[in-house]
């Protein structure tokens, strides 16, 4: 296509006609597209999607590592600073973030570093809530021992939430 001689059967680069120049050079550049600024609420729209599908991963990496996996060794042992059921139980959480993170854009060294810190982060809040329920005797029929829980949950949640949003930043 040759936009110089639209309708007038001439093209400057074919026939060797000289360009046009002045107020029809003008009117040529009218009838063309105009270039469109690139759209960002594609790339908002495809990152929050994303984050959600990464962020229910995790959730299902939440559910296995603490519920399904999770063995009775590991629960008896996480309030024991650097017992290896403690160690076990964050490694396998951190296990499973990098099957997960896997699947993203993300190079080893990210996914390896962030997995790293939810480890820190996994054992040192589960390690605390048991020093906290062993020193204050709650038991589950207490409503401390569930606030307690909660607490560790949550912050278990904003963990999961803060790998989302850094493997979609990061990726």
């Amino acid at each position: 296509d040759c936009a110089q001689g639209r309708g007038t059967g001439t093209c400057p680069r074919k026939s060797g006609a000289r360009p046009r120049v002045g107020p029809a050079a003008t009117q040529d550049r009218r009838h063309r597209p105009a270039a469109r600024a690139p759209d960002h609420r594609v790339d908002v729209q495809m990152s929050m999607t994303a984050l959600f599908l990464i962020l229910a991963a995790l959730q299902v990496k939440h559910l296995l590592a603490d519920y399904v996996f999770q063995s009775a060794w590991m629960v008896r042992n996480k309030g024991r600073y650097a017992h290896p059921g403690g160690l076990a139980h964050s490694g396998l959480h951190s296990a499973l973030t990098v099957l997960v993170l896997l699947f993203t854009p993300l190079g080893l060294g990210a996914v390896l570093l962030i997995a790293l810190g939810e480890f820190v982060i996994h054992y040192h809040m589960d390690w605390a809530k048991d020093v906290v329920l062993k020193r204050s005797t709650a038991t589950p029929k207490d409503w401390v021992y569930w606030v307690i829980t909660g607490l560790d949950q949550f912050v278990h949640q904003l963990t999961l939430l803060g790998i989302a949003l850094a493997a979609v930043l990061l990726a």
